[in-house]
């Protein structure tokens, strides 16, 4: 819309009140056939999908840890985080409570409340501004859309994958300099459990996340 001259500036937002709109409550109560086999819930899915990864790829907890912890070494830097001034170490990972083998309580997802936007607009506007820019040099999506129980694999490529190829195409690379972040938006582990390059790159970075201040930017 920019490069095309409709408009200036393009404001794109987001808002989810999966905790007290009680929706994500909802969704975890609702019984499918699959009830019967004693599969119900959305971490069930990924359960079955991190089995696969985990014989696959040779990779499970020893892994996901540092994801675990990285994420909340992120949020203890934002004051406006949830989970503001409760870290967590390998030991706290390992000692939480099964929710469904192999994940922990860490592993999952919190449910909340939240929202943020983005505003975009030309680099040449962008060059007036007080901060400098953050430019937009690729980008990508995919979403295979495979319910587990439907899916025809449970181990890659997943929709991050090809979403990263087009994002880079743009530019005729392949991949990410070892100074460049990573944002991944809208992805889950189930990603990084079915994706060895991705999870591999996620958890270097995760590893590192202390160096990075989020009050910049976003609220964690």
């Amino acid at each position: 819309m920019l490069d095309a001259g409709l408009c200036k500036h393009v404001v794109i937002v987001y808002g989810h009140s999966g905790l007290s709109g009680g929706g994500m409550q909802l969704l975890s109560r609702q019984l499918t056939d699959d009830a019967a086999f004693g599969h119900f819930g959305p971490v069930a899915g990924y359960a079955l999908a991190a089995r696969r990864g985990m014989h696959v790829f040779r990779t499970g907890p020893e892994t996901w840890k540092h994801i675990a912890v990285g994420e909340r070494k992120w949020a203890n830097l934002n004051p406006k985080a949830v989970m503001f001034g409760q870290t967590m170490t390998f030991d706290d990972y390992y000692h939480s409570k099964w929710v469904i083998e192999p994940f922990r309580l860490f592993d999952a997802c919190m449910v909340n409340d939240g929202g943020r936007a983005v505003v975009i607009t030309s680099t040449e506007r962008a060059g007036d501004l007080k901060h400098p820019p953050a430019l937009i040099m690729g980008m990508g999506e995919h979403n295979p859309s495979h319910q587990v129980q439907q899916a025809a694999f449970l181990s890659g490529p997943t929709g991050a994958k090809i979403a990263g190829e087009m994002a880079f195409l743009v530019e005729g690379r392949v991949g990410l300099r070892d100074d460049e972040p990573l944002l991944l938006v809208g992805a889950q582990k189930l990603d990084l459990v079915e994706d060895p390059p991705l999870l591999d790159l996620a958890v270097g970075r995760f590893k590192e996340s202390e160096l990075v201040d989020p009050r910049v930017g976003g609220e964690g």
